[in-house]
């Protein structure tokens, strides 16, 4: 059969521009040229992209997860009415009729925010008499509310008044978790089996000769740069729902290779990689609970909200405990949000960034905008806690589509946008107060060295996509796949 070639479409301005002129369809035009076989075709998906190449030498090596017989893909569950099934119900009802909610927005890659509420949880073969009498009661309250779901006056759905529309069985057991819509892979293990979902969150639940150890081996993967690209670079499995968003449903990540070994106890890259899975969740509660400790105890003292750039004026009260230099000092654009990467003395911070007018549609881009070095320990670590808090829990700042007003600078709208707190205008006094703040961490966590866990959870990560980048026989790609993780389609 024939080959035939399309073009994909890289920078939409570029391609307006070239197509009335009739000037070559070429990278330097804003166009991917792609050949396409009409054999590759499948009837299952089709894939054009310029990383066919990649994505084949990944595929061999690997097994779809739904074809394993590890694991099996959950959605959550459907209650029919959350305003009765989810609450604050600690306290008030038995703990086997209760699990701690896992929200979309709550989870990252190794790990989740803890939820404030409770989701009401039991199966369909559940009695009525099966229920303790203080949730008989509660539910007995909220009858009339309960009978006016759909399900239920659908008679001939056979449901009793009481139940949850899907509960689904098999919710409290040990399972990998996960967004069915995100930006990026973004996998977590329960290995406990504790935690529940609704159905904008799905999971694999461990099947019952699957070893915990595997559940983790395969999350280290999931949540590698080479699945990650397989999953949402060009042309990948992936379907694109919105600007940066991709869905991940069970025919699309139910597809994502794992490699399958014959006597994994024995074999090193599956004990290694599991061993860093497990370690990158403690890391990530580790980092979690001092992080949201120093916000609790910075916030317990009479502080005024300042914009980041008081301590990174280089002229400034801390020029001499502050220094930092930007790779694009000049670059201006949209600032839609911002991710932050340790380093051993501070920080790098990247922004996701358009320089088109149409900031909502325009192509964008992850950029460094600056590196910061801190001389101070006391004043690192508030930073870090403090800009790590803003910029991934904090929901009044997550919620915000873009960080800048107006298209201008973006290294001091980075700066402008992280509000930090500062406890007296005299700095010695200041830096006093970060002391005390870090003793406090100290004596709360065991601990106050965030610098340290920032480390260990990037080298964790390295590793983990070191190991990846072998076992699906793509080290000589690295570079390709860098760069376009970059990309925001």
């Amino acid at each position: 059969m024939l080959p035939f070639i399309t073009d994909y479409v890289l920078d939409f301005d570029k391609a307006k521009a070239v197509i009335p002129k009739r000037l070559e369809l070429s990278a330097a035009n804003g166009f991917a040229n792609v050949n396409v076989s009409q054999d590759s075709l499948k009837a299952e998906r089709w894939e054009i992209s310029p990383y066919s190449y990649i994505f084949n030498e990944i595929d061999r090596c690997g097994v779809k997860i739904r074809e394993t017989n590890y694991v099996k893909y959950m959605e959550g569950i459907t209650t029919g009415k959350d305003s009765v099934f989810e609450g604050v119900f600690l306290g008030k009802f038995p703990k086997e009729f209760l699990c701690s909610r896992a929200s979309i927005s709550s989870i990252q890659a190794f790990g989740h925010k803890p939820s404030e509420t409770q989701l009401i949880y039991y199966i369909h073969s559940t009695k009525w008499e099966d229920i303790p009498a203080s949730l008989k009661k509660y539910l007995t309250k909220n009858r009339q509310e309960l009978e006016s779901r759909d399900v239920f006056r659908n008679r001939t759905s056979g449901y009793e008044w009481f139940q949850l529309h899907r509960p689904r069985n098999g919710l409290l057991s040990p399972k990998i978790f996960f967004p069915r819509r995100a930006n990026s892979n973004k996998f977590t293990v329960d290995e406990d089996g504790s935690l529940g979902f609704k159905s904008d969150v799905a999971g694999f639940v461990k099947a019952e000769n699957t070893s915990i150890e595997t559940l983790y081996y395969i999350c280290a993967l999931l949540n590698s740069k080479v699945l990650e690209f397989r999953y949402r670079s060009l042309g990948g499995i992936g379907k694109l729902t919105g600007k940066g968003m991709f869905e991940y449903f069970e025919n699309q990540v139910g597809d994502l290779p794992i490699p399958v070994f014959e006597n994994p106890e024995q074999n090193s890259d599956f004990q290694t990689l599991a061993e860093l899975g497990k370690e990158a969740h403690q890391i990530w509660l580790d980092r979690y609970e001092i992080v949201t400790t120093y916000q609790a105890k910075a916030s317990a003292i009479p502080y005024t909200e300042v914009p980041a750039t008081h301590y990174h004026n280089i002229s400034g009260d801390y020029g001499a405990d502050v220094e930092y230099a930007s790779p694009n000092p000049n670059r201006e654009g949209h600032l839609l949000s911002l991710k932050i990467e340790p380093t051993v003395d501070g920080y790098r911070l990247w922004g996701e960034i358009t320089e088109d007018e149409d900031w909502r549609e325009g192509d964008r881009e992850w950029v460094e905008l600056v590196s910061v070095k801190i001389r101070n320990n006391f004043l690192r670590r508030y930073l870090l806690s403090r800009l790590i808090y803003l910029i991934e829990f904090d929901p009044d700042f997550r919620r915000k589509q873009k960080l800048n007003r107006e298209l201008g600078n973006l290294v001091i709208a980075a700066f402008e946008s992280l509000k930090v707190y500062q406890f007296d205008r005299d700095r010695i006094s200041n830096l006093r107060v970060l002391e005390v703040i870090e003793q406090r961490v100290q004596q709360e966590v065991g601990r106050s060295d965030l610098e340290n866990i920032l480390l260990r959870q990037t080298e964790i990560k390295a590793q983990i996509d070191r190991i990846a980048y072998r076992l699906y026989r793509v080290e000589d790609y690295q570079e390709v796949i860098e760069q376009a993780l970059k990309v925001i389609l």
